[in-house]
Formats: C-alpha cells, structure tokens, sequence
C-alpha cells in the first residue's frame, strides 16, 4: 500500500492513541454487546468532532471526500424535517437527532487511516482474529448441540427450539450469520488492498470464504446465506480460480444440505412453503416425518409461487399504506409500529404491525418520506454503477479489486428486493458506517490516484 504524501496532518496526541483501542475492539463488541459498541463509536464520533474543529481552518483531506459526507448530511436533514411532523416526537428524537454520529464514526476511521497507514493493517489482524474467535466458539456450540464429549446445549436453548443452530457470541439471537455476509466483503478487500507478502505464497481469500460459509450454512439464516452467494457470485471478479471457488461452493453447500435434515428443512422446504410452492399442510407432514422427499417433490406446484410469504407481504402492505398517508415527511423513526396498530383498528385493514416493514426501502419511505428513499436508492444505483465499471475493465489495479469488494458490502446492505432488518437499528447503523470509514479512504485514495 502506497502512504499518500500529500496529506499533511500533525503528530499523534494522547487522544488519538486512545483511539486505536477503541477502533480495534469495535467489531467485538458488535457481537457480545451493543452498549458497549455504542459507547465505542460515540468516543469515536466525539474524537472527529474534536479533530474538525481543531482543524477546521485546514480540511483538505475531507474535502476529497466532500460529496460521500454531502450525502450522507442531506440525508440527516430530511431525518430532522421528518422528525418535525414526527407520529410521536419523543419516539422519534433520540434517534433522529443524533443520526449524525454514525457519520462521525466512519470520518474518525478515516482520520486514522490516514493518519497512520498501519491502521487498515490493524483493522484486518482484528477482524481476522475475530474470526477464529467465531470459528473457535462455534466449533465448541456445535458440539454441544451435537453432546459430544459430554457437552450439551443450555437449557432455555432447547426449550426455545433453537439448540440446533449456531449464535456463538450472540447467545439467544440470530444474528451471527447476519453479521459474517456483512463484515466478509469488507475482510476480502482489506486482504486484497494490503497485499500481505505471506498472502502471496497462500491465497487467505477462499479459505476465509469457506470458513465464513460454513459458519453462516449452520446459523439456518436464510437471508444471510442469500447475501453470502450473492457476494460470492460478484466477487468472482477478483479471484484467479473461479470455476473451482463456484463449484466448491455449490457441491459443500449441496452435500451440508442434503447431510443435515434440520438444515435441508429450514433452507429447503421452509423456503418452498414461504413460496407456496406446495400448502401447509404438506409442510407439516414432511416435518413430522410422514411423508418422504420424493412425495413432495412430485407434488411441487409452481401456480401459486409468491416471492414474499403472507406474512411480509401483509408487512410490506402496511408500510406501503403508511407511506402513502405521509408521502414528503414520513411518520418519523421509531413510529412505524403505533402508527400501524393505529390506522389497522381505525380502517380495519389486513395488515400486520411490527416494529418495521422488513424491507429496507419501505421503511425508508413510511418512516422519512420519498426524499428520504430517493437519497439511499440513489447512493444504492451509484454504488452499483461504480462496480459495473470495474467489473468491464480488464485487469483492474489492486486498489479497484478492493474497492469493488467493499462496494459489494453497500450494496447487499441495501439490497432492495430481499427482508431485512430495522434500517434505523443502531446495529444494522453501525455495521453500515464501521466498514465506511475505509471507503472513504479507498474513495479517496482512488480518486487521487486517478485509478477510475
């Protein structure tokens, strides 16, 4: 990695320093506590404050990346109007007004990359060390799940039904295989911009793969294991050995498949019957044992294929519904469940009222309003059109392979056609904006390269 000469900034200070800890113990706590990882990237986020306006007469290096950080406070601005015509004000305050933070995280990363070439190093040992944190943790969950070696799975698991996937450090919540499609473009494009000497001899690329792969299959998280192709598919752009990643991944997917009947049910039949591609009732059989494989694959029916199941689509119903009653100013974040229940009882409508839509673009819509949805469908179209470009040149630099690598990571955290979670959680928030620090400073150290 090239060290940018032309930034011109000042030693490190008592404060930075602090920082690096801070930085570096970030992706822990996303898995193990979400205070603790709030409060982490709050002292990032004050940290950027303080260093803008300690240096606010010389903002050369934010002014390359002036049009990303535009953006992003075009989109705080509209979060603030609809917090104005907010369902419920209270609800809706906290959340809104101090949107702003997460884009104060991502510049704190990039101050400190570019301050210090060696925090993309750091960054990447710590995730790597994250994942055989993971990778270890989990190895130990599944044999519990499986009593081996006297090992057995804490009770509440068993009675909540869910011993028979993996959460490692998330203990009683899915969302561990969430977490890994998430952090893995990021991981892939620190490994291919930094270029290790002791990567070049091993190729680490598909090996992580694999083991993140793996680690997702045995969370029966459906979607997560969606987004984990998708960025298998689209990263085949940077690896050499393509034919064998694809069919690697396809044959150890089919085979963990059809091997693990808990999985082949969660991934397989409980995606048909979401599809309607045969009843309920068939569903039941199969899961009680009643009926074999070969039955119900004679029985398929594709007439009645639906892309989103009864129950998304009563919620994307609702979301639609409320979007239309508050087209320009939204209900305001964190409204969306009372304001739902409201209008269901008032206009006795077929609906379903959760906390969100779960669908990103939905919720964007009913919670902020049109504009609100046009800023992130445009930021998710130019994410897109960038990676279409490097995906048509030929031999594109290393750099272009990392930053198409990172691009993967926006676009499948605002893929539009698939269910997700909050937009506005602080988690889904801060696995956003943590891996967008370094694309601020790729974007950057990109542009000045004149690489695209």
């Amino acid at each position: 990695m090239k060290k940018i000469q032309d930034i011109n900034l000042e030693n490190f200070n008592i404060l930075e320093k602090l920082m690096f800890p801070l930085l570096l113990l970030l992706p822990l706590s996303l898995t193990i506590s979400i205070l603790i990882a709030e409060l982490i990237s709050s002292l990032i986020a004050i940290f950027a404050l303080f260093w803008i306006y300690k240096n606010r007469d010389n903002l050369g290096i934010l002014q390359e990346i002036k049009t990303p950080i535009y953006i992003i406070l075009l989109f705080y601005i509209i979060i603030i109007i609809s917090l104005g015509f907010s369902y419920n004000f209270n609800k809706s305050f906290l959340p809104s007004f101090f949107y702003f933070r997460y884009l104060l995280l991502s510049l704190g990363i990039f101050i400190l990359i570019c301050k210090f070439e060696r925090t993309l190093k750091l960054i990447l040992i710590s995730l790597l060390l994250l994942l055989f944190l993971i990778s270890i943790d989990s190895f130990i969950e599944a044999l519990k799940i499986n009593k081996i070696i006297g090992l057995s799975m804490e009770e509440y698991r068993i009675a909540a039904g869910s011993h028979y996937f993996i959460t490692s450090f998330f203990d009683d919540e899915k969302k561990l295989g969430s977490f890994l499609a998430r952090l893995c473009p990021l991981i892939l494009s620190l490994i291919i911009f930094l270029n290790f000497k002791v990567f070049n001899k091993f190729d680490i690329k598909i090996p992580i793969l694999v083991l993140i792969g793996l680690l997702i299959f045995f969370t029966s998280e459906r979607t997560a294991l969606f987004l984990f192709i998708f960025t298998i598919i689209f990263s085949l752009k940077v690896f050499k050995r393509k034919f064998i990643l694809l069919f690697g991944a396809f044959l150890i997917l089919s085979l963990l498949s059809i091997s693990q009947p808990k999985f082949f049910e969660k991934y397989i039949y409980a995606t048909f019957y979401q599809f309607e591609i045969f009843d309920r009732s068939t569903y039941l059989r199969f899961k009680r044992g009643e009926t074999k494989t070969s039955e119900i694959l004679e029985n398929l029916n594709f007439s009645n294929f639906k892309y989103l199941s009864e129950e998304h689509e009563k919620l994307r119903r609702s979301g639609i519904i409320i979007f239309k009653d508050n087209r320009f100013t939204g209900i305001g974040i964190k409204t969306y469940h009372r304001y739902c229940k409201k209008i269901k009882e008032e206009r006795s409508l077929d609906i379903l009222c959760s906390s969100h839509p779960h669908n990103t673009y939905i919720q964007i819509l009913s919670d902020v309003g049109i504009f609100g949805g046009l800023v992130i469908l445009s930021v998710f179209l130019y994410i897109f059109f960038i990676n279409s470009k490097i995906l048509f040149i030929k031999n594109p630099s290393r750099s272009l392979q990392s930053f198409y690598m990172l691009n993967l990571g926006l676009i499948i955290n605002l893929m539009p056609f698939v269910p997700s979670g909050s937009f506005f959680n602080n988690w889904i928030n801060l696995m956003i904006y943590f891996p967008l620090g370094t694309w601020f400073y790729l974007f950057y150290y990109i542009k000045k390269n004149k690489k695209l």
